[in-house]
């Protein structure tokens, strides 16, 4: 029995190269998986590009961004900020100052 060649002998004495094809199988399968997912993930990007290059969303981009301000310039906000900010503080151990 040979396992520095991946070739065994069955029963009858014939080779069988069983664990070098199931390595070849699982290194394939590998590589079309990741191949696949660099794709989605290229994909992904080109409509992501594609859709924030039209004016309407860059419009409402925009828009929410404005709103993210308006809302975090607000006390109540900025005190519940720094109140989840104390919490997780004190759970982590770190002392940080918010402004």
């Amino acid at each position: 029995m040979s396992t520095l060649n991946h070739v065994d002998r069955n029963q009858s004495g014939t080779l069988v190269r069983q664990a070098a094809v199931t390595n070849f199988q699982e290194d394939s399968m590998g590589m079309i998986k990741s191949a696949l997912k660099t794709g989605i993930a290229v994909k992904i990007v080109d409509v992501v590009r594609r859709e924030a290059a039209k004016p309407e969303n860059q419009r409402k981009a925009r828009e929410m961004v404005d709103r993210l301000r308006h809302e975090a310039t607000k006390p109540e906000n900025q005190r519940k900020a720094r109140d989840m900010a104390a919490k997780f503080n004190s759970r982590t151990g770190k002392r940080h100052r918010m402004p």
